[in-house]
């Protein structure tokens, strides 16, 4: 399964777009491609996106993924804008991916999003987090290399906690 997102390059803040619903209805149709900015008035137009059939299969898309999508893209409209994999604008070993938050529908507790929305000022409180969840971040199970992914977090949530405190 293919995962999709809509991602605010200005903001680095990226969300669910409806995966393989978004492929057919949306990149299928012409209305986002890869590698160029999303016209968003063009998404919020695609009537055939935003009114799949309503059925078992497609109340996720009704309950979990437009709500917080059309939110974000009202939010995000006037800035610059892809669609797209993860690993297409935000790949895990980059020296950027740490930037990046990830928000909505099967959202990822990145740095960002541990300090910003949980409110996190701990590793203590990240750690005790990570056991709770089941399915846990790349990044959290990756303790290998030097620096791992693991410590890069870490640091990168250290940095945010501090700029949080004296800001």
């Amino acid at each position: 399964m293919t995962f999709l997102f809509f991602a605010c390059c200005d903001c680095k803040i990226y969300t669910n777009a409806g995966d393989r619903w978004a492929y057919w209805e949306l990149e299928g149709r012409g209305v986002v491609g890869r590698g160029v900015p999303v016209d968003v008035e063009a998404v919020l137009n695609a009537t055939g996106f935003w009114n799949p059939p309503d059925n078992a299969e497609s109340r996720w898309l009704y309950a979990d993924v437009f709500p917080g999508l059309r939110q974000f893209l009202e939010e995000h409209k006037t800035h610059n804008m892809v669609f797209g994999e993860e690993e297409e604008f935000a790949p895990i070993k980059s020296e950027d991916y740490f930037n990046w938050m990830s928000v909505g529908y099967l959202s990822k507790p990145t740095p960002r999003y541990l300090v910003e929305v949980m409110g996190f000022r701990s590793w203590e409180q990240v750690r005790i987090y990570m056991e709770e969840r089941e399915r846990k971040p790349t990044w959290w199970e990756m303790t290998w290399g030097d620096p791992s992914p693991h410590a890069l977090a870490k640091q990168k949530f250290e940095q945010l906690v501090q700029h949080n405190q004296i800001g």
